[in-house]
């Protein structure tokens, strides 16, 4: 709720997606690729140390990350409208 409330206060638009559209999820195709990439090989003894790992690595990321991903997000989006909306692969 505390991000929609940032979004009405930004005033922003959420853009909807299909319930199943991972093509178009900016966290399935860009963020959590690069958060799996990040913790391939590490193990962790607890739930705890990989909340601590993702919170960590998360402080690590500038502001070209994420606006890297909504780009690459108006890119897959104008791609799913130039094949009316049939899945698309990266």
């Amino acid at each position: 709720m505390q991000t929609m409330q940032e979004i009405i206060e930004l005033k922003l638009s959420a853009l909807k997606h299909p319930p199943y559209s991972p093509d178009l999820a900016p966290s399935d195709f860009y963020f959590f690729n690069r958060m799996k990439k990040e913790m391939r090989g590490h193990h962790f003894s607890d739930a705890e140390a990989i909340k601590t790992f993702v919170n960590e690595w998360i402080h690590t990321l500038d502001a070209d990350f994420f606006i890297n991903a909504f780009d690459e997000l108006v890119k897959r989006w104008e791609k799913c409208i130039s094949v009316n909306g049939n899945f698309i692969e990266k």
